[in-house]
């Protein structure tokens, strides 16, 4: 996972609102939003987005190491 400036990811919700705009869907807004596990204030994509792109990048490498396996059958 990449991280993203904050130019891209305001061209990104742009392009996003361009073709929610055709379907009839409404835009989305982005805005500065306080991380859930770091505190940190960061710039969200949308209200959906609750952690910043570093704790997400933490969470992914850490799931990556886990190993997967199962229980009985």
């Amino acid at each position: 996972m990449k991280k993203r400036t904050l130019s891209q990811k305001k061209r990104i919700i742009h392009d996003l609102n361009a073709a929610r705009k055709q379907t009839g869907l409404p835009g989305l807004e982005g805005g500065s939003r306080i991380c859930l596990k770091c505190g940190r204030s960061f710039f969200s994509m949308g209200n959906w987005n609750r952690i910043c792109e570093s704790c997400s990048i933490i969470i992914s490498k850490r799931e990556e190491s886990l190993e997967t396996y199962h229980i009985g059958r």
